[in-house]
């Protein structure tokens, strides 16, 4: 046992040191803590493209209401270069933004006008396979009844401004468990200085509608009469006037 002795005695010399424990600890943690960092900056980065999304949204709404007198395609042009240069930049890659007019004629919503941008997203739609962020064609009829819920409630021949944006978020980094995903704000207004605001060449696939005064119904299909009993715009829906409808 004596024998025995000075062996046991370097066995809890060594059980009890701690020389090089910090470095050990370190290489242990540092991955984690690492993974952990850029995952918060990827976290946050994600709510932050979020957040100007839906600024930008309200800018964007907000002006269109303004229009005082018919809209010209150069104006609406005009909505959609802003609106790329206010998104964030990784997410304006692969984006679109719709502006609608839609009435209500005491029964039933209908489309005035809905425009698309030309080539304002000619890069998202030369990859046609990316089904990350939809495919927008401009609003119509047939699509209301499915938002029937969501739209505000609208006196006869009241109208709104309706604004769909989409966009494509990409994460910092791809080893972070963060997939790229498809943001979307969609948000309206009643127009502010104008009942009803017309679009002045009319718009493709809305050749009569774009000059509607009232609200067309099945009697009134071209929207050209009415009793004169709409609102008058300027409601208090929200923060200045713009309600999301998310």
């Amino acid at each position: 046992m004596e024998n025995c002795s000075p062996l046991i005695k370097r066995m809890r010399q060594r059980a009890v040191d701690e020389d090089g424990s910090v470095s050990i600890e370190f290489v242990l943690v540092f991955p984690l803590l690492a993974l952990w960092l850029a995952a918060s900056f990827v976290w946050f980065d994600a709510f932050r493209a979020k957040s100007l999304m839906s600024k930008v949204g309200y800018a964007i709404t907000d002006i269109a209401s303004r229009y005082e007198g018919d809209v010209s395609v150069n104006e609406l042009n005009g909505l959609f270069d802003t609106h790329k240069k206010l998104l964030p930049q990784r997410a304006s890659v692969d984006g679109w933004m719709r502006v609608s007019s839609i009435c209500f004629n005491g029964d039933e919503y209908r489309v005035l006008w809905s425009y698309l941008g030309d080539d304002t997203y000619a890069e998202a739609a030369a990859n046609p396979d990316d089904d990350l962020v939809p495919r927008l064609l401009p609003l119509k009829n047939s699509d209301l009844p499915a938002m029937k819920d969501i739209l505000p409630k609208m006196v006869k021949d009241d109208t709104i401004i309706l604004t769909d944006i989409y966009s494509y978020w990409k994460p910092l980094v791809s080893w972070a468990g963060f997939e790229p995903t498809a943001l979307n704000v969609r948000l309206a207004s009643r127009p502010r200085l104008e009942r009803v605001i017309k679009a002045d060449p009319p718009l493709e696939g809305f050749p009569i509608t774009s000059q509607a005064t009232f609200c067309p119904t099945d009697e009134d299909p071209n929207g050209t009469g009415g009793d004169g009993s709409g609102g008058s715009g300027g409601g208090e829906d929200g923060p200045d006037g713009v309600i999301d409808l998310d």
